[in-house]
């Protein structure tokens, strides 16, 4: 775990401080901040962006959490709605926050300077937020089709696909990573299947606010279930791993085996590894890696 410069302190974090040394972490909060030490989605949704600001929103139900977050532009955030979180930063602290509509804080960072936290809606209501980053700033910005390193920004190759705005400007959106399994229902056990589907979408949906989109169909006979998930991207699809490692025996106990996967985008080793350990060497993967069109 990072530990934290003394410039954090004296940082314009808001917020009541109820915990310090990690009190409270799970051990898998801490690995989240290891693999999400160096990603730059700093929020749930890139609006936009031009090769001066990146526009973000973060829109989180109750209940809901936005992972580990890495911040090294000078950026400002806008709370469009009032409410209450809970943050965790990479120094071990825990603060929960009250925002009230239109609250807005500005932060700053020196050469070598960041700020790694997530953010949790503890309140009754939906917690939005439009966060603007300051692409030129004193550091150079993080890598979006690559979020878990940090490399010199000579080695950025620009993957995302330029879309031309009415106004002349030009904003970039990634193509989507798209992941599709195929499960064996266990015999006997498709009514309770069909059951637990609903609960492990709503589960998902309140673990993973990033993912796009996520369902799940059977087949006519009812032996098969296909699932697909719509990720904004590879780094999305990691996270899901991590959320269903916790959750595993919730569908085991209905599906038998996976017998076949197909992917949409360009997966990173450790999805391929993951994949891999969980479904066994035998069970064919499909990667179709080059977007050639599309919108969303």
């Amino acid at each position: 775990m990072t530990n934290i410069p003394q410039y954090l302190t004296d940082a314009p974090l808001a917020g009541e401080v109820v915990g310090t040394d990690f009190a409270g972490w799970s051990d898998d909060l801490k690995a989240e901040f290891h693999i999400h030490s160096h990603d730059g989605h700093v929020g749930s949704r890139l609006l936009s962006q031009d090769r001066r600001v990146r526009v973000w929103e973060i829109r989180l139900h109750p209940g809901q959490r936005f992972h580990a977050h890495r911040h090294v532009l000078d950026y400002f955030w806008t709370a469009v709605t009032g409410g209450r979180s809970r943050q965790h930063t990479a120094d071990g602290t825990t603060r929960e926050v009250t925002y009230t509509a239109g609250e807005t804080r500005h932060y700053d960072f020196a050469p070598g300077e960041f700020l790694l936290h997530d953010i949790e809606n503890i309140g009754a209501d939906d917690l939005i937020f439009t966060t603007v980053e300051h692409v030129t700033s004193s550091n150079p910005p993080l890598r979006l089709d690559e979020p878990h390193n940090s490399p010199s920004p000579t080695e950025r190759t620009d993957m995302s696909t330029p879309i031309a705005a009415d106004d002349g400007q030009q904003y970039s959106t990634a193509p989507p990573f798209i992941f599709m399994a195929t499960n064996t229902v266990r015999d006997g056990m498709l009514d309770e299947e069909r059951r637990r589907a609903r609960d492990w979408a709503a589960f998902i949906r309140t673990h993973e606010p990033r993912l796009l989109a996520f369902h799940e169909y059977l087949s006519e006979d009812g032996t098969e279930v296909d699932y697909i998930q719509i990720h904004p991207d590879a780094a999305s699809f990691e996270h899901h791993l991590g959320v269903i490692a916790t959750a595993q025996e919730s569908y085991r106990g209905t599906l038998e085996a996976t017998t076949a996967i197909r992917i949409y985008g360009q997966p990173t080793e450790r999805i391929l590894a993951a994949l891999r350990e969980s479904t066994g060497p035998e069970v064919p993967i499909t990667i179709l890696p080059l977007h050639l069109g599309g919108f969303r």
